[in-house]
């Protein structure tokens, strides 16, 4: 799924815990009118995603069924607001990290593009770490 399908999908909005708020869905979406209508109808307008343990840690999750996947897919919902919000594709060897180090703070402007070496530099200090530098 890329930005064009999630920006169909979702609404940024400050207001929901998540920071999404699930749109109304078009048929193109669905394999049939009935599905599209009944899931439309149960949640066009609310918000959207479930808080979450997602790689050892509380992450806000939202969960997608599409017409060629009946299968529901997980995505982080940080993920798709910064695809949203930057009108692109996270590129190829790309995370999005959190700058104030926060993965529960899915706000745009928290939001950045990053290798996974700078997200590495980015993270607090272990408990553990009696260096005082990060990654020792």
């Amino acid at each position: 799924m890329n930005y064009k399908y999630f920006s169909e999908c979702f609404s940024i909005d400050k207001t929901s815990p998540s920071g999404l708020r699930w749109k109304e869905r078009p048929l193109s979406h669905f394999k049939s009118l009935t599905s599209m209508k009944i899931f439309n109808g149960q949640f066009s307008n609310k918000p959207a995603g479930s808080n979450g343990i997602y790689n050892g840690g509380n992450r806000w999750l939202v969960r997608i069924t599409s017409k060629e996947n009946s299968k529901p897919t997980l995505f982080l919902v940080s993920r798709i607001i910064w695809t949203i919000v930057n009108n692109q594709d996270i590129p190829e060897g790309c995370i999005i990290d959190h700058i104030d180090g926060n993965p529960q703070n899915d706000n745009p402007l928290n939001l950045r593009l990053a290798t996974r070496q700078e997200n590495a530099r980015n993270r607090n200090l272990d408990i553990r770490n009696t260096s005082g530098t990060t990654g020792v």
